[in-house]
């Protein structure tokens, strides 16, 4: 199946709202577990990679289109994830830890300021690995030959 190239602007902005269902899945989790007396490093563990579970289809459908077969995003994915994953617990686990008390209300939720730091730390290498490795942009549509 063949895809339109998709714009940079368009990855971005689509990075920019999986960015916010990430927070809000990784939070809610993260809440549910700690609030089972799971440890942070579990906690943390565990919401980010429910996170980034959920997340996939959203990658590879909408965020990071593309026309690269799944038997090549796949295993890139599962690389990236894996890596990701590992440096998204240890700094949300840091972040808890060193808890500032930094609290936020929008809505009469409160905004878990360790996820969105631990987003923001990690958002630019998670967009350049996936931009350019996992999901690469589809290739400018080639002339036709005479």
């Amino acid at each position: 199946m063949r895809v339109d190239r998709q714009p940079l602007w368009s990855r971005v902005g689509w990075f920019g709202v999986g960015a916010v269902l990430n927070y809000g899945l990784i939070a809610t989790v993260f809440g549910w577990l700690s609030a089972s007396h799971w440890s942070v490093w579990a906690a943390s563990a565990c919401s980010v990679a429910a996170a980034t579970s959920c997340l996939f289809a959203w990658n590879v459908l909408l965020n990071f289109r593309g026309d690269n077969p799944l038997t090549i995003v796949l295993p890139r994915y599962v690389a990236a994830v894996i890596l990701i994953w590992l440096c998204s617990s240890a700094v949300l686990t840091f972040l808890k830890h060193i808890d500032l008390h930094i609290a936020f209300g929008l809505g009469g939720t409160q905004l878990d300021f360790d996820v969105l730091g631990m987003q923001c730390f990690l958002a630019a290498m998670k967009f350049t690995l996936y931009h350019k490795w996992v999901f690469p942009a589809s290739a400018a549509p080639s002339r036709r030959r005479r």
